[in-house]
């Protein structure tokens, strides 16, 4: 378990800019994705292949970490399961250009705070950037609670059918909760 407020200054009153890395071997991605960043007051470092990123993760301490599922040499969800073991705190978006239902279900199993499928907009970063923003806020509320652990799930072999945004978004909740035990009940129209 990490205590909220370990090396982040919170306990001290030191304000810090929130920090994100940004893996992606496309420049230009990379280059947009930080620069969306920065203009929201991000401290951003960026990496264009999986060891780099994996370097990166292992020494310096993260808010979001957002990493292109194809990296060349390495791949994104090697990234996600070294940043899972690692036991940060932070929130790993996977990114990519061939996103499907089952590759959003995969990703959300094993760690990653949410999936982005390319194009995307400005806003769609924006977005998860204002909400880990909320997450590290209401943490600095309430530093003496205990962040817990990511936790471990599984990679789904089961072959899905349908990529309806909709879909997706159905399946990154299905693998947030899948490792713990909670009721789910999932409602409508079935053969649709």
């Amino acid at each position: 378990m990490i205590q909220n407020g370990q090396n982040r200054g919170i306990l001290s009153g030191v304000k810090q800019a929130l920090k994100a890395l940004v893996i992606d071997d496309e420049p230009q991605i990379r280059a947009l994705v930080a620069d969306i960043l920065r203009s929201d007051e991000w401290e951003v470092n960026e990496a264009a292949t999986a060891d780099a990123g994996i370097e990166l993760i292992s020494v310096q301490n993260w808010d979001l970490i957002i990493c292109d599922v194809m990296l060349g040499e390495g791949d994104g969800y090697t990234v996600l399961r070294h940043f899972t073991e690692h036991g940060s705190d932070a929130r790993f978006v996977l990114m990519t250009g061939q996103g499907s239902a089952a590759g959003a279900l995969d990703a959300t199993a094993i760690g990653a705070y949410d999936y982005l499928v390319k194009p995307f907009k400005i806003e769609n970063i924006l977005n998860i950037a204002g909400s880990v923003r909320e997450h590290f806020k209401l943490r600095e509320q309430h530093f003496k609670q205990p962040i817990e652990a990511p936790v471990q799930g599984y990679v789904s072999e089961i072959p899905l059918i349908g990529s309806s945004p909709k879909f997706v978004d159905c399946l990154k909740l299905v693998g947030r909760v899948a490792a713990t035990n909670l009721p789910v009940l999932i409602t409508g129209e079935s053969g649709t």
